[in-house]
């Protein structure tokens, strides 16, 4: 008797949503024969219930069509052979526990929900995870899950929302049906608060006007809560101009500022937004003003009187101010169409930090489709992280007046959008950075003390490139005497180029490796190329890849002193094996290489459908082109061993919270 030994790896998918699961084969499969008998063993899988062993008499290349021999609950089962001399062929597949999960989302009013967001993940395995929106009628469904426990969260906007635990068993399906729960509108009156005020999310709230928060007071917004920044509107204009601005102290120490704290969680954010009813028609950018934070923190400009929208007093001169004062927590929450013009050189934006002190702690937040920048730092010590800009009217992340500070995991999207009012309105920068930029009754001074300095990390700059009805500057604007510390960032589709650094004293205040761009990945960027290629660079790299323009001399344009320094190698170095035509700048052109410079595509797996995470396999994924902790430490920067602002394709800090439409 001739027994035939098959190796089946078996690889079982489901296609869940936007999940696929991918289960291990039956592996170490061996076949044993003793006593007229044979006995096959195979490697447990995780997760199986049954296993199915196939034996034919002719090889087996398909078991679609085929009925199982035998059908076991353990690895392993024993034939008794009664034919002598005959060959067979086995195949054993595994059955993977596996049930589905559906259910109706049910609005207040008793209709189905539509387009509300349901997520679910396996609380033993993170890495089984999607999401799926709900259909006219409220309906959402996952087939095929692995069995198990799961998370489940739903959320709409403009509504609170559920999360539950559900249990799915093999092949059955559970149902889990939501109904939003009753909630209350309540108008809020423009005026100062005093005291502590808490917010709830049974109620909706309207704001009827500008919101401050007094001097010594504070305001607690709960998870899951709406904010609508306006409630009327005639012909299409706010009837009230409305934004929520918290107070600087009374002194300027920072002993009785107000304080504004958001407790969002993942997937109950804090939203605030337009209140435009349908009634009124759909949301629109600069339907309401926005945040305004404000301290008592440094400024270049001492203590200012007023800020953007008639915002202030705020900030301090040094030797007064309080550079660790708190104007607030906030984590999970979203400002949605802010950006309200009182005049065409002054609207506000979604989030202003305005001479924060370190102690204000911000994160994981969204500025989706303002009219004006998505975040302004102006001056102060505060730091922010785990950030999206999207689609904002200017520039995405914004900073002047020496701030000094962090900011680390953030994502900008630069791609634009036509809003329905006129003009449309598009985006600009990514990063607009300045040390201090001219004001009306003020002097020019790029070079004022203390020196505005950024250190970024892990940002992801995404650009309009290739839109032909857009324009749009280059992805990052450092300029007006800032210094900046950037460090493994994606610079991609930039309209035009992805770094422009503006100004001489910009460039003079980056001296002896005072400012650096390292471990920083450039892809499709700009026109046509304005660097040339050495042989060894590979055909193709750099055809408009990779853009960088030198500082605009304004002390001499042929590098006499004292501007006889050319862009030193820590700051816009061209990558190894570049030459620049100089012919093209008015500068004083490169020096050096930057051997931490990667041109390479990212593989953003949509970066023009907001999904800006690498997929597996991109060099943003590789370590070894990531700054290491010891760079990264002394700019009081967190280690991480990627580009860009997420770690991979699963990576799902933003889920449950952010929007993209």
């Amino acid at each position: 008797m001739t027994i035939r030994r098959i190796l089946t790896l078996l690889c079982v998918v489901f296609a869940v949503s936007s999940a696929v699961f991918a289960v291990d084969a039956p592996g170490n499969f061996t076949i044993v024969h003793t006593s007229g008998n044979v006995e096959l063993r195979w490697s447990a899988v995780v997760g199986a219930v049954r296993y199915n062993v196939y034996r034919e008499t002719t090889e087996i290349t398909d078991v679609t069509s085929l009925f199982p021999q035998a059908v076991v609950n353990a690895p392993t089962v024993t034939y008794s052979e009664a034919v002598s001399g005959t060959q067979y062929y086995y195949v054993v597949t595994a059955e993977i526990c596996n049930g589905n999960l559906l259910g109706t989302i049910t609005d207040t009013t008793g209709l189905g929900a539509q387009n509300a967001l349901v997520e679910y993940k396996n609380l033993s395995d993170a890495a089984i995870t999607g999401i799926d929106y709900t259909d006219g009628s409220g309906n959402y469904e996952f087939f095929g899950l692995p069995c198990g426990d799961y998370f489940v969260c739903v959320y709409k906007e403009q509504r609170p929302v559920a999360k539950d635990t559900v249990t799915v068993t093999d092949l059955n399906t559970t149902d889990w049906d939501y109904t939003w729960p009753a909630f209350t509108r309540v108008h809020v009156a423009a005026g100062t608060l005093a005291g502590v005020t808490n917010w709830t999310n049974d109620n909706v709230y309207e704001l009827d006007g500008v919101l401050r928060v007094g001097h010594g007071a504070t305001l607690n917004i709960e998870e899951g809560t709406t904010v609508n920044g306006t409630s009327s509107f005639t012909n299409n204009i706010p009837n009230a101009v409305c934004f929520i601005n918290t107070m600087a102290s009374t002194t300027g120490d920072g002993t009785d500022n107000g304080v504004l704290n958001i407790y969002g969680s993942k997937h109950k954010p804090v939203v605030f937004t337009s209140g435009r009813l349908p009634a009124d028609g759909a949301q629109r950018t600069a339907d309401w003003g926005g945040l305004i934070l404000d301290g008592d923190a440094t400024t270049n400009r001492g203590r200012l009187a007023t800020g953007e929208g008639g915002t202030g007093p705020y900030g301090n001169a040094a030797a007064n101010a309080s550079d660790t004062q708190s104007s607030g927590y906030g984590r999970y929450f979203r400002v949605d169409y802010a950006g309200y013009p009182f005049t065409p050189n002054n609207e506000l934006n979604s989030m202003a930090f305005q001479a924060c002190g370190s102690g204000t702690d911000y994160a994981y937040f969204q500025c989706f489709k303002g009219a004006d920048d998505g975040v302004e730092l102006f001056g102060g010590r505060n730091s922010i992280h785990h950030v999206i800009v999207q689609d904002n009217g200017d520039d995405g992340f914004d900073y002047t007046s020496g701030w000094i500070g962090t900011a680390h995991n953030v994502v900008v999207y630069c791609r634009g959008f036509v809003s329905q009012s006129a003009p449309a309105i598009f985006s600009d920068k990514g990063i607009e950075a300045d040390n201090k930029t001219t004001e009306p009754g003020e002097s020019n001074d790029y070079n004022a003390a203390p020196r505005a300095v950024s250190n970024l990390a892990n940002f992801t700059l995404v650009g309009h490139q290739g839109v032909a009805s857009l324009t749009q500057t280059n992805l990052a604007n450092p300029r007006a005497g800032t210094q900046f510390n950037w460090f493994n960032m994606i610079f991609t589709l930039g309209g035009s180029g992805a770094i422009d650094m503006d100004n001489a004293e910009t460039a003079l205040a980056g001296v002896a490796g005072a400012s650096r761009v390292d471990n920083c990945l450039f892809w499709d960027n700009g026109g046509a190329a304005t660097e040339g290629i050495s042989g060894a660079t590979g055909a193709g790299i750099g055809d408009g890849h990779f853009f960088v323009e030198d500082a605009e001399w304004s002390l001499s344009p042929t590098c006499a002193a004292p501007a006889t320094f050319p862009v030193n190698s820590h700051i816009l170095a061209a990558p190894t094996g570049w030459t620049q035509d100089l012919a093209n700048y008015r500068g004083c052109g490169f020096s050096g290489t930057n051997t931490t410079t990667v041109i390479a595509d990212p593989m953003l797996v949509a970066p023009t459908s907001y999904d800006a995470r690498p997929a597996a396999g991109s060099p943003a994924l590789n370590a070894s082109n990531a700054a290491s902790a010891g760079t990264l430490s002394p700019y009081g920067l967190p280690y991480a061993p990627y580009l860009g602002a997420f770690s991979g394709p699963n990576d799902d800090w933003h889920i449950g919270w952010y929007r993209t439409n």
